[in-house]
């Protein structure tokens, strides 16, 4: 029964695409600083410099060294400026490079479930079935699915009005490992790699990756930024639709009947506190082998 819940939420998922947000990746944020580094760099070298009216220690050779070094100041003046212009124009290619960056992961989740949804129910399943079959092994999702469903024995309308709200979903989302999103992104890499989102952000890492270059060559170190784009969206799809199943499987433990399709009569039975024995075990059996889930015998 965890594995018609988990269908059945992530089913409800798919019917509230619009509802999937995914974020844009921390790296914008730390390219945004980069951009304000880049434009304050020759603020911060003139803080190097020492203080007004410190005075300068020594005699006549010294103060012909201060000459000297007055001059040199004013020299890497004019040269820290003309190196503040070039950062200036990387900060400005920057910028416009984040802005185009940051709007199209707002649709992202939305668009690739719109076109690909039923390719990630799939995968889904096929993921869940392989916990419940034993192909997948970690973490022993389904090792005790009479608890995740009724809670605690006996298993009353007590003990079910206790149970986790979301257990199953939480049980087996917070344990998912790379086979999930590996298998879903073999379904959507095409469709993301048309889609703004992606196409800006290798145009953005390649426009700053260049630019942290040659600030590197002036003086200025920025490191690169290296983030699997594709991992990190299908990563935080699978999160949303994690979410929006929590909130689905609640709902169904408050109200079960008619919620499964394969298990009309004893889906309605498990998710609730009434009592179970054998005869219902019977009409399981036979609603799985109505439904076409197993062979008749």
């Amino acid at each position: 029964m965890s594995k018609e819940m988990m269908k059945i939420c992530v089913m409800d998922a798919m019917e509230h695409k619009d509802d999937v947000h995914v974020k844009a990746p921390p790296d914008v944020s730390n390219m945004r600083k980069t951009v304000d580094d880049l434009r304050n760099w020759h603020k911060e070298k003139e803080g190097e410099k020492p203080e007004e009216g410190e005075e300068k220690k020594g005699g006549f050779l010294s103060k012909v060294g201060g000459m000297v070094s007055d001059a040199a100041e004013a020299v890497a003046d004019i040269t820290q400026q003309g190196v503040q212009k070039g950062l200036n124009v990387f900060a400005d290619g920057l910028e416009a490079a984040i802005n185009n960056v940051e709007e199209p992961f707002v649709t992202i989740g939305k668009d690739l479930l719109e076109v690909k949804g039923l390719e990630i129910v799939q995968c889904f399943e096929e993921y869940v079935g392989g916990i419940v079959e034993g192909k997948v092994k970690f973490g022993g999702v389904f090792d005790d699915p009479v608890f995740l469903v009724r809670g605690q024995s006996p298993h009353g309308q007590a003990e079910y009005d206790a149970a986790q709200p979301d257990g199953i979903t939480d049980n087996m989302m917070t344990k998912v490992d790379m086979s999930l999103y590996v298998a879903i992104i073999d379904q959507v890499k095409v469709e993301m790699d048309k889609h703004a989102v992606v196409k800006n952000w290798n145009s953005a890492i390649e426009s700053y990756n260049s630019a942290a270059e040659k600030a590197k060559d002036m003086g200025c170190n920025v490191d690169p930024i290296e983030l699997d784009i594709q991992m990190y969206i299908t990563v935080e799809v699978v999160k949303e639709i994690a979410r929006l199943m929590a909130d689905k499987e609640k709902l169904v433990r408050q109200s079960s009947d008619g919620a499964c399709k394969n298990f009309p009569g004893t889906f309605s039975v498990m998710f609730s506190g009434k009592p179970y024995d054998e005869s219902n075990y019977k009409k399981f059996i036979q609603e799985g082998k109505d439904a076409g889930l197993w062979k008749s015998s």
